[in-house]
């Protein structure tokens, strides 16, 4: 037989082959082969080898596989799309230019697409999404109103060009000989192969666009049509009737026990006063009452929204232009003179029924049409608007993102448009005040002050001076000399006691009763600093070049700022009036409706005089109607919302931890990546719980509509603006619950005076608050919060149409006060109206009424009722909040709260009279059973299908090897080995919103089934469901109850362990330098957001680094050695730069584990975070734990007795010799039960006896074998006794031996649960080894290249690459 010799002196034959060029060809890459070969035999044999550093394919996670999927389909996109035009060429017969595209385009695809071979369908299937989801998805964009048929030829075109020839088709899987069935390609070359590829493309993309189109239709269909139809039965005459009487019975029966429960309360004062605590409407008579008290505050933000478009324009404007410079010959000083003019075109307030008035106006009027004038032409100038612009144009139509006129002119009519507003309240206005408002309509600007908003504002002893000269006048022109010290008290208590605060635009600060009635007084009355001296001395803020004294031109920023606050503070106080006095309006309404038991009542009860249980309001313009009138005391703190507030001298300090508190948590909340995606997916399953299916249309105006507010593009969006300030006004938007919660704890720490108020109030901590996360947290929110909205006053347009056509009448009643009120004007009974007569009425055509505002109003009802909503939390959780426990403890009082309202809505729908009414309570009913059992139980089965792993598998790795977060959670399985055994899982909790409510159940569902596994009593079966560890207690009141992040860190420190037992920081004895830097690192590491790519390394000191740095390494090693020392790099960042090169592989493991950076931005992306299940581990920290608990714990007590000096009876030392054994057998039990468990997730006896005998498990052999064996009892107890016969100040003690033996020999050998067989193991045929220097690694494979490439082969690839990409 013909051979040639090899490198190694091994022979190559070549009988079936005698071409030279073949030949040749062979031994070249055989020889290379052996070569690699024999370097890595060297290699894996040398000092150099360090596994830790390699990354093999079963390490990969799941997350790992699916970003190296979508990375490998990105990659494919324009590789293939370049292969296509290669193969094209070929065909069109310039075979040379496109085969070397061709190989390019191959080149490229194994240089940069991560490889996918091996991994299975979960790199398979995102690799798929990616490379025909990105061309397909911007294909049917560009194709959108074209019918479904038209749209598959462009659609199949793209899908043709990023096909891949070799991917497999159904017909290849599913359909041999199938019309899809692609051919093999590995022995075709030229034209013929390049014919061949094009055709697999075709089929590919046939396959590809049809499941395009198909499958999203198919699932919106099932979705859209499914549920609704499942509902209809609802609607069905006699099945419906049925319903309606079952659920009739249900909703009577809970009003039954309801106005029970009312009764009980009423006639228990105190009781009902605790009970309060935890409602929504706290103590007010009805929820009703409530629903107003929150109008009010919701009408406020949205006024706020409306002031914050007005003030960013303006601001953004301004800011722009003078960037820009001079333009055209107009200055930026030309710019700030017409800006400031055109808005506040009058420094003082005009007096109507002054002689003059009338000139004045018409000058002021004058000066202001040229500043607008002025900022007409800025805006041409500098290229901001169209040139036809002139001031009458609608500033609405100016789409552009800069304009000095728009901003201008909005916020003047914003001014004046509250003005005419505020003059519809003439109740709440004092007399004379309507003239007032009237006189200065687009002229006048709130006055403002520097020493009532600014801090640190100190005014100079100059304005000082002249300030003391204006008081002693005034007192003087009174009839009354004083002194300066006299003056220089006046002016302090001015300072201290200001007129109207408003320093930020948050609705909470801003409507406070006390502060609108000063709010009165300064705008309605605006003389009280009228001294220009004063004014200048309390620091008037004023957009004017010269305001001071000492005449020196002021800058143009600080008139910008100045000009800023003066806006801001006019339009929060007038939206502070309004808003207050619709309230005042709402309340009287509310009360004239009520015949009995009103709440504002004209006289006091009989005998309730000098109880104190009523207020008489004040008869003052500041209650509008309501003024004079007596109200209960409960009610009106109820109406306050007043909160308790920590007072005296550690007030400060306390407010300080409450604001940490909240930024802390505000830190692991909205600047978490993670938790940013889990917001948006928790809250899609709000909708869902609400049988509300997203559809794309919906989903895309409240996803462009949340966008354009992120980005605060309303300025050039009229309609918008509008939308979102509706949405504001209706409560849908800007109601997160974990945000409310964190920024009211921030926001009431910056209100406190001295040093923590600072601290709070400065502007890096509101632009912490305010920045684009926290926006985008919020944005992710309302995305939901509109799409739930509008689906839901669609349906209810959808019932009302339906029963339109019918002829049939749709009864509903007002939930809020806007809808009392539109039916009230439109002639109809409020309590009991029929929705279609509503735009039909006599009093409704002449209002111009339809019935969209009631619908929407409803609408917003429903969302604000069963959508968790800050504004809805009970005072007692805004108690709790303030105490040092919970953690985001809004969130899961808002679910409680929703859920119930959900089943309460969903049982008042179906005992509906109206059939349409019935079956959208079924779809709400059946969305909320889908939302909290069927898609977690759906999800979890598709795991266990798709991995071949089992139920039994999840319950044992709860039971024994889960952290204890998720013991009781909803575990998907995503990956398994060869047997089938689960070896990664998905925690799904994080994401599903109303997993909180199940895990409970699922704790005492799991206390059972362990408790009857470990045949344990029936008592303790019930203690470990309720108050053990895992159980009831622990899911339901953890989040009230546990430490705030904050605290725990700071108990840490003082403890030196983790509530989980782990030993943390330097120890007692190291010196307190170490343990001071430990104890502040640790706190301050809490308050770090997660985003952050670091934080402190709080074991190691900055001045031991030096120490402990290597000397022999680079500079840029030592550098950044010095630096992941010094710091904890998080896991992302060390992936980039370890997956970049830019650092040592030897930074490729962190906590246990090796980093990979496709895992660590899929986990970062998507929000889901996988379960390494590794039992072995498990096994061992369980073994160890036990270990310990059996030689220590079990005989602590016998081990103290023994050592007492004082007479004990020989009774209590058996008694706790058997209580000793007693605790050894349940700690016995436990382990055998993880033994059980270990087997199910698939170890072997072997491995189990391997790890009980590393560990020291004491007489593990025993419990192998399922038998019991205590401990005998220490002789030591003996010994003891006989040396303490010989002293006189211990007793001896006799104990009984023989009864302890007795005992010993009762409980030897007890049985123990027995264990399961062992999990059968896949047979396995290894491959013959043909290799010339064996691995010193079998059974492992880096992911640097194809398993199915040999080593020479791959050299001789690796060479071609090279010479393609030009390396």
């Amino acid at each position: 037989m013909p051979y040639e010799e090899l490198t190694d002196g091994s022979y190559l034959p070549y009988e079936l082959n005698d071409d030279p060029n073949e030949i040749a060809r062979r031994v070249k890459e055989r020889n290379l082969a052996i070569k690699a070969e024999q370097a890595q035999f060297n290699y894996l044999n040398s000092d150099k080898n360090n596994p830790a550093t390699e990354l093999l394919q079963e390490d990969v996670s799941f997350g790992g596989k699916v970003g190296r999927g979508a990375l490998n389909g990105l990659v494919s996109i324009p590789t293939e799309i370049a292969s296509t035009i290669g193969y094209g060429l070929q065909l069109a017969g310039e075979e040379e230019a496109g085969e070397d595209m061709v190989a390019r385009a191959q080149a490229v695809q194994e240089m940069y697409a991560p490889n996918i071979e091996g991994l299975g369908f979960a790199a398979e299937l995102p690799k798929a999404l990616v490379q025909f989801g990105v061309p397909g998805g911007a294909i049917l964009k560009a194709t959108k109103g074209i019918r479904k048929g038209a749209g598959l030829i462009p659609l199949f075109a793209a899908e043709f060009t990023v096909a891949s020839p070799d991917m497999e088709t159904f017909g290849d899987a599913y359909l041999p000989g199938g019309p899809t069935k692609t051919k093999d390609l590995q022995y075709l070359d030229g034209q013929e192969k390049a014919y061949a590829a094009l055709e697999n493309k075709g089929k590919v993309a046939l396959e590809g666009a049809a499941l395009a189109l198909g499958v999203p239709f198919a699932f919106a269909k099932t979705a859209q049509i499914g549920l609704p139809l499942i509902s209809k039965t609802a609607a069905l005459p006699i099945v419906g009737d049925v319903i309606r009487g079952g659920f009739t019975a249900a909703r009577e029966t809970g009003a039954f026990i309801g106005k029970g429960v009312d009764q009980i309360l009423k006639n228990k004062p105190g009781l009902d006063r605790v009970a309060g605590a935890f409602r929504y409407r706290g103590m007010l008579p009805d929820k009703e009452m409530a629903e107003i008290r929150d109008a009010r505050s919701l009408e406020f933000a949205s006024l706020i929204q409306a002031n914050k478009i007005a003030l960013d324009d303006a601001q953004e404007s301004l800011e722009f232009v003078f960037k820009k410079g001079d333009a055209n010959g107009i200055t930026s000083k030309n710019i700030m003179d017409a800006w400031d003019k055109a808005v506040f075109p009058s420094g003082e307030l005009l007096d109507p029924n002054a002689k003059n008035y009338g000139k004045v106006r018409d000058s002021l009027n004058s000066d202001q049409i040229k500043a607008f004038e002025t900022l007409v032409e800025a805006d041409k100038a500098y290229g901001l608007t169209a040139k036809n612009l002139n001031i009458n144009s609608n500033v609405d139509a100016i789409k552009s993102d800069f304009s000095l006129f728009r901003s201008a002119k909005r916020a003047r009519e914003t001014i004046d448009n509250y003005s005419e507003a505020i003059q519809k309240h003439p109740d709440l206005l004092p007399k004379g005040a309507m003239d007032t408002i009237g006189g200065q309509l687009g002229l006048y600007g709130t006055r403002q002050y520097r020493a009532f908003l600014d801090r640190d504002y100190k005014p100079s002893i100059q304005l000082e001076e002249k300030a003391i000269e204006s008081v002693i006048r005034a007192n003087k022109k009174n009839g009354k000399n004083i002194s300066t010290d006299e003056a220089r008290g006046q002016l302090n208590q001015l300072i201290e006691k200001p007129g109207f605060l408003n320093s930020s635009l948050n609705p909470k600060d801003l409507i406070e009763d006390s502060v609108l009635l000063k709010m009165n007084d300064g705008i309605l009355k605006g003389r009280t600093l009228n001294s220009k001296a004063i004014r200048e001395y309390l620091g008037e803020y004023s957009g004017r070049e010269y305001i001071s004294p000492t005449k020196t031109p002021r800058s143009l920023d600080v008139r910008k700022a100045d000009v800023s606050v003066k806006l801001k503070e006019t339009l929060g106080r007038q939206a502070g009036i309004i808003s207050k006095g619709n309230f005042i309006d709402y309340l009287d309404e509310y009360n004239n409706a009520r015949p009995a038991g009103k709440v504002f009542l004209d006289a006091l009860p009989e005998g309730s005089s000098g109880s104190g249980e009523y207020t008489k309001l004040a008869d003052s313009p500041f209650y509008g109607k309501l003024r004079g009138k007596f109200v209960k005391n409960e009610y009106l703190n109820a109406l306050e919302k007043d909160s308790w507030q920590p007072t005296g001298v550690l007030h400060s300090g306390y407010a300080f931890f409450l604001g940490l508190k909240g930024l802390s948590q505000l830190g692991k909340t909205a600047y978490n990546p993670v938790g940013q995606v889990r917001n948006v997916t928790s809250a899609m399953g709000f909708a869902l719980a609400n049988g509300n299916v997203p559809n794309g249309q919906t989903m895309a105006e409240a996803f462009s509509l949340v966008s354009a507010s992120i980005k605060n593009e309303f300025g050039k969006d009229a309609t918008g603006k509008a939308m979102f300030e509706k949405y504001n006004r209706l409560g849908v938007v800007g109601q997160q619950a974990q945000l409310g919660e964190l920024n009211s704890l921030i926001d009431e720490a910056a209100a406190v005076s001295g040093a923590t108020g600072k601290f709070f109030g400065n502007k890096a901590i509101q632009g912490y608050q305010n920045s684009i996360m926290t926006k985008l947290y919020q944005g992710g929110d309302d995305v939901w919060r509109i799409f739930n909205f509008k689906t839901e006053g669609q349906k209810i347009h959808s019932m009302i149409a339906a029963s339109e056509i019918k002829g049939k009448p749709f009864m509903m009643k007002a939930s809020t006060p806007s809808q009392r009120k539109i039916a009230i004007d439109a002639g109809l009974d409020p309590d009991n109206l029929d929705v279609t007569k509503l735009p039909n009425t006599k009093e409704a055509k002449q209002l111009n009424r339809s019935f969209d505002d009631f619908i929407d109003e409803e609408a917003a009802f429903i969302t604000r009722d069963v959508v968790p909503n800050y504004e809805r939390v009970p005072e007692a959780i805004r108690l709790l909040r303030k105490t040092p426990l919970g953690n985001f403890i809004a969130y899961p009082a808002e679910i409680i709260r929703t859920s119930l309202n959900i089943l309460g809505r969903s049982i008042t729908e179906l005992s509906s009279e109206n059939a349409l009414m019935r079956a959208r309570g079924m779809e709400r009913l059946l969305g909320f059973s889908a939302t909290t059992v069927g898609i977690p139980s759906g999800i979890t089965a598709l795991g266990l299908m798709n991995t071949g792993s089992t139920e039994e598998q999840l319950d044992a790795y709860r039971r024994s090897g889960a952290n204890p977060w998720d013991r009781n959670a909803t575990l998907v399985p995503v990956q398994s080995d060869e047997n089938g055994v689960v070896t990664e899982a998905i925690n799904l909790s994080y994401t599903m919103p109303y997993e909180y409510l199940i895990t409970p159940f699922l704790a005492v569902q799991n206390a059972i089934d362990n408790g009857i596994r470990e045949e344990k009593a029936l008592g303790e079966i019930a203690y470990n469901a309720t108050l053990g560890d895992g159980g009831v207690y622990d899911e339901f009141f953890r989040p009230f109850m546990g430490q705030a992040m904050i605290s725990q860190r700071a108990m840490e420190v003082f403890n030196g362990r983790t509530d989980t037992g782990y030993e943390i920081g330097p120890g007692e004895t190291a010196p307190w330098t170490d343990r001071a830097f430990f104890g502040f690192s640790h706190i301050f590491n809490g308050l770090v957001p997660t985003i952050s790519p670091a934080e402190i390394n709080a074991d190691v000191p900055s001045w031991q680094l030096g120490k402990i740095t290597p000397g022999d390494e680079p500079a840029s090693a030592r550098d950044f050695y010095g630096l992941s020392r010094a710091l904890n790099i998080k896991d992302l960042p060390m992936a980039a730069f370890q997956a970049s090169g830019l650092v040592d592989p030897r930074y490729k493991v962190s906590k246990k584990k090796q980093l990979d950076l496709y895992g660590e931005m899929f986990e970062a992306m998507s929000g889901v975070k996988t379960v390494k299940v590794d039992m072995k581990k498990s096994l061992r920290y369980k073994a160890i734990d036990l270990a310990n608990k059996i030689n220590s714990d079990a005989g602590r007590t016998l081990r103290k007795l023994g050592r007492t000096q004082e007479y004990r009876s020989s009774e209590e030392f058996v008694y706790n010799y058997e209580k000793k054994i007693q605790q050894q057998m349940k700690l016995a039990e436990e382990l055998r039960v993880a033994m059980q468990d270990a087997k199910t997730l698939g170890l072997s006896q072997q491995e189990i006896n391997k790890i009980l005998s590393d560990n020291r498990v004491p007489r593990w052999q025993s419990l192998v074998r399922g038998n019991f064996v205590p401990s005998l009892p220490n002789p030591n107890l003996y010994i003891n006794q006989k040396d303490f016969g010989t002293e006189r100040n211990k007793i001896r003690n006799i104990i009984d031996q023989q009864r302890m033996r007795n005992l010993y020999g009762k409980y030897k050998g007890r049985s123990l649960p027995a264990l399961p067989p062992e999990v059968p193991q896949a047979p396995r045929t290894p491959p013959p080894d043909l290799r010339a220097f064996p691995s010193a690694r079998e059974g492992t494979r880096s992911l640097s290249t194809p398993q199915s490439n040999s080593a020479g082969i791959s050299a001789l690839r690796q060479i071609e690459l090279n010479k393609l990409l030009g390396i």
